[in-house]
């Protein structure tokens, strides 16, 4: 079943495409403002695990909120970039 994901996350997941997800993300402050939202819910003592990461566009806003992060995702290509 993963197997089948992967073979679909991969054909997404091209450079322009993840360059573009970037660029919105950028633009539109979306995952920054996400974190804000998210932020009051965490702990600094916290180790957090981001399952389906992506490109980890979150993940990096949620870093300096917790001790430690974990970021996961099938995609070889969307973690690379």
């Amino acid at each position: 079943m993963v197997g089948n994901w992967k073979i679909v996350l991969e054909e997404y997941h091209t450079p322009e495409k993840l360059e573009d997800d970037r660029n919105v993300s950028e633009y539109l402050a979306f995952h920054k403002k996400l974190s804000v939202l998210i932020e009051p819910y965490l702990d600094k003592r916290w180790t957090l695990a981001d399952i389906g990461c992506g490109q980890g566009l979150l993940t990096f806003h949620l870093a300096p909120m917790v001790k430690h992060i974990f970021a996961v995702d099938v995609s070889e290509t969307a973690i690379k970039e």
